[in-house]
């Protein structure tokens, strides 16, 4: 399923097969101020700016977040790692160039992306990418 991360400034999507997993991703590394948005507009991860984590997380299936999150490091850190600059539309045309390119030519196409599509000031693709690598890091505690 393809998201919207809802924040202040730039469209940005990522893909993932569970929006939980995702929106817990998204939590850490804004501290509850960016969402989850499907295309309709339905709000699948909500912004916990003022409070309420606590109490959202167990009701949708998350009691003990530390438990979750190493249970669950690589759903988030694939979730993270595909963020691309841009709306619903624009990620498929740029995943649709990707794929008609080699591995290493698709990574670099990607990076030039986001960079030049990124108008803040706060690259939340590279803290996305940041927080990716450090998930995947759990997996061999």
């Amino acid at each position: 399923m393809i998201l919207e991360i809802i924040n202040p400034s730039d469209a940005i999507t990522l893909e993932t097969d569970d929006p939980i997993a995702a929106g817990v991703g998204i939590m850490l590394i804004s501290r509850g101020a960016y969402g989850l948005k499907k295309e309709d507009g339905e709000i699948v991860f909500p912004l916990f700016i003022f409070g309420g984590a606590e109490d959202w997380l167990k009701k949708n299936g998350v009691p003990d977040l530390d438990k979750y999150i190493y249970s669950n490091n690589i759903k988030m850190a694939d979730a993270l790692d595909s963020v691309i600059y841009g709306g619903f539309s624009t990620r498929e045309l740029v995943k649709s160039a990707m794929s008609k390119m080699k591995s290493e030519d698709a990574a670099a196409y990607l990076a030039e992306w986001n960079d030049r599509k990124r108008s803040s000031l706060n690259n939340i693709g590279k803290v996305c990418f940041a927080y990716a690598k450090k998930l995947r890091s759990l997996e061999a505690k």
